[in-house]
């Protein structure tokens, strides 16, 4: 089974998100707080990540490029 982490600051599209992609045979793992993303992604190594773009803290862009 496919891990795949799911950062975003939307609670309510994490609760969708997650469901979905359980349904479809993933394992997902969410996390609503982008600050603690370098952390979970060492600790949790999904196969794919999907980053929310703005975020109040961290934004996707900067996770991507330290990525």
């Amino acid at each position: 089974m496919y891990k795949v982490m799911v950062i975003d600051d939307d609670l309510d599209f994490l609760s969708e998100i997650s469901r979905t992609l359980f349904l479809s045979g993933y394992y997902p793992v969410v996390l609503q707080d982008s600050g603690r993303a370098f952390r979970e992604i060492k600790k949790e190594k999904p196969s794919i990540i999907l980053l929310d773009l703005k975020m109040d803290r961290v934004s996707g862009f900067q996770i991507a490029d330290m990525l």
